[in-house]
């Protein structure tokens, strides 16, 4: 196991018996020049990298923006239709993943940043059509696979991060791939299926280990690999859930009553904590997911979020105001 995950998870261990109540709350907002979506955070050196795109322009980015200040440092220029954003904290590379619907055909493809650089390495393309295109995207940091959901060719790309290139592709059965998540530690992909299934898929073979029925309309997963449980969003009107399933024996643990129609969510492990957005009431649930409660509501607007475990804030993305909200957990 890489020496920065090592070190991860021994920080998760030691600072999890020290955490005090958490106290949830919008702590700053970050203003940016162009419409918002992906999110992601690596906590090693603390920056927030978010896919944005200026629709007039016809142009995207990657907002890198300095946690400790949250202030954008830089914008790295992307293909148009930058969509989902996703890190090898490890490798220090950030990936975006997208599709540009003004032009036909549609053109969908994987950016490859250098997060030390900030510059743009690469693009792969991603062979789609006018569908719905890319929609989900995960990295596995321990073994430096990327995992794309090719929702149109139904099927997960599975990239090599060293070669920048799709070794093989993951047929889910003529099923529809949405979100994706991984489990690092046991090398596990945790993959949404259109409708109320998720499959869980073995990351060394590439094999389906287990369809698992959680929810009705599933879109986004998050992964708790230290206490084996994944957050899966069931994008329904209220009343609506977000569906808690053991990833170690495949059972389902609960259905967590959320806000109305949830859809980004995220996962700190280190507190335990679970962030869900909630499009339609323009809230973000909190959740303890050591017990399974809702223990805040944020009123505040977000789409796709991801947390800093070592700080202990959550990033949201609200494409209406063009802004990045920041939450406190702790």
């Amino acid at each position: 196991m890489p020496r920065q995950v090592f070190s991860f998870l021994a920080v998760v261990l030691l600072v999890s018996i020290a955490l005090s109540s958490p106290a949830q709350q919008v702590v700053a907002d970050i203003p940016l020049s162009a419409v918002p979506s992906g999110i992601g955070v690596d906590p090693f050196n603390n920056r927030i990298y978010v896919a944005v795109n200026d629709f007039a322009a016809g142009t995207a980015a990657l907002a890198v923006i300095d946690g400790k200040t949250d202030t954008v440092v830089t914008m790295v220029p992307v293909s148009p239709g930058a969509r989902l954003v996703a890190i090898n904290v490890v490798t220090r590379r950030v990936y975006v993943a997208g599709c540009n619907f003004t032009q036909f055909p549609v053109l969908c493809d994987l950016s490859v940043v250098d997060g030390n650089r900030n510059k743009l390495l690469t693009t792969i393309p991603i062979s789609s059509n006018a569908g719905i295109g890319l929609q989900g995207l995960a990295v596995n940091p321990v073994t430096d696979r990327i995992y794309v959901s090719d929702a149109d060719a139904l099927q997960i790309d599975v990239i090599n991060g060293a070669s920048n290139k799709i070794v093989m592709s993951i047929s889910l059965g003529g099923q529809q791939p949405l979100g994706l998540a991984v489990d690092f530690v046991r090398n596990r992909l945790v993959a949404v299926i259109n409708g109320p299934l998720i499959a869980i898929i073995d990351g060394g073979n590439n094999n389906i280990l287990q369809r698992v029925f959680v929810g009705q309309e599933n879109f986004n997963v998050a992964v708790n690999p230290v206490i084996e449980r994944a957050y899966v969003t069931n994008q329904t009107f209220a009343p609506s859930t977000l569906g808690v399933v053991d990833t170690e024996d495949f059972n389902v643990v609960t259905n967590i009553p959320v806000g109305n129609n949830p859809f980004g969510v995220a996962a700190d492990l280190i507190s335990g904590i679970v962030f869900v957005t909630n499009l339609n009431d323009s809230t973000i649930s909190v959740i303890n997911g050591r017990t399974n409660q809702v223990v805040a509501t944020v009123p505040v607007f977000g789409r796709l979020i991801d947390v800093n475990p070592v700080t202990g804030l959550a990033y949201a993305s609200d494409d209406f105001s063009q802004t990045v909200h920041v939450i406190s957990e702790r």
